[in-house]
């Protein structure tokens, strides 16, 4: 208590300030100071009416005690959490479509090696703030602005450019990019390009503008509508995967259209990573890593 008093009378600038902000009396303040000038036999603070200051042990000495009671401060978060590790849920944030065909069956094989953790899975294609919602972690698909969240890259995926059978039969099949201009597109909202879709030519990046006639925030509504013959989408590998090995949608534009894309974890910076939350991560990038199309 010493040490904490010590500090607070540096930082207030007053015995009665930092009495009030540590909840003592200043009788009780004034005693651990001098019981601490005594013990050590040093003089901390030079005293007078007007302001207190530091002499120039004082200044070392509270350097050190910073620094010290900052660890003390540390360990005892890092105790704490620890202690609740066992009952502790792990809220994550994840985009939708992602969460719904791709995550679900993910979170059933980490229940399985790790019964004694809980999740907590909301999905939302709105990025939250993390620290606000006390979400763990969250899940988001391409590269992430920059932000105030540490990011881990999970895995990576191709973008792949499809439609169906009836709509190619109906509208052609586009030999280039280019030719998309003049196709009838779905996009998805949350793209951060918007609707300049940006494929690998020969020559390099190959940006093309789109018109889409309806863009939607849902991968599934997209894919939905691409089956119907409404247009050519451009999604994530495992959002149209099993709907191009059934013959239900067609790729086009291989040579062009396989632009990898990263799937990110994303972290609050100002909340302490707990192990739980370490231990889903290992998992996540490992299962995802060996599962994912790369």
């Amino acid at each position: 208590m010493e040490m904490k008093t010590f500090c607070a009378v540096v930082e207030n600038g007053s015995f009665i300030k930092a009495s009030e902000a540590l909840s003592l009396s200043k009788t009780a303040t004034s005693r651990y100071i001098s019981d601490l000038e005594a013990r050590l036999n040093v003089q901390l603070l030079f005293r007078s009416t007007r302001r207190i200051s530091l002499t120039e042990s004082g200044e070392i000495f509270y350097s050190k005690c910073r620094r010290l009671l900052f660890e003390i401060h540390e360990a005892e978060s890092e105790a704490v959490s620890n202690s609740a590790e066992h009952n502790s849920k792990i809220r994550i944030n994840a985009p939708v479509s992602l969460g719904m065909k791709y995550l679900a069956k993910t979170w059933g094989l980490f229940y399985k090696k790790n019964p004694d953790i809980t999740l907590d899975v909301i999905l939302s294609n709105r990025l939250p703030d993390l620290d606000d919602n006390d979400f763990d972690l969250a899940i988001r698909i391409g590269c992430p602005p920059k932000s105030t969240y540490s990011t881990i890259k999970l895995f990576t995926t191709h973008l792949v450019l499809c439609a169906s059978p009836d709509y190619l039969n109906q509208r052609g099949i586009p030999g280039t990019p280019r030719e998309l201009t003049s196709h009838d597109t779905i996009s998805s909202s949350y793209w951060l390009t918007g609707n300049e879709w940006v494929f690998n030519g020969i020559k390099g990046s190959l940006p093309v503008t789109i018109n889409p006639w309806i863009q939607s925030n849902n991968s599934d509504t997209c894919v939905s509508l691409a089956l119907g013959g409404h247009g050519v989408i451009w999604q994530p590998e495992f959002m149209v995967a099993s709907e191009i090995s059934r013959g239900e949608l067609i790729q086009l534009l291989p040579e062009y259209s396989n632009i990898d894309i990263g799937v990110y974890a994303l972290l609050p910076k100002k909340r302490h990573t707990s192990e739980n939350t370490k231990t889903l991560l290992d998992f996540l990038t490992e299962d995802l890593k060996n599962t994912a199309t790369a």
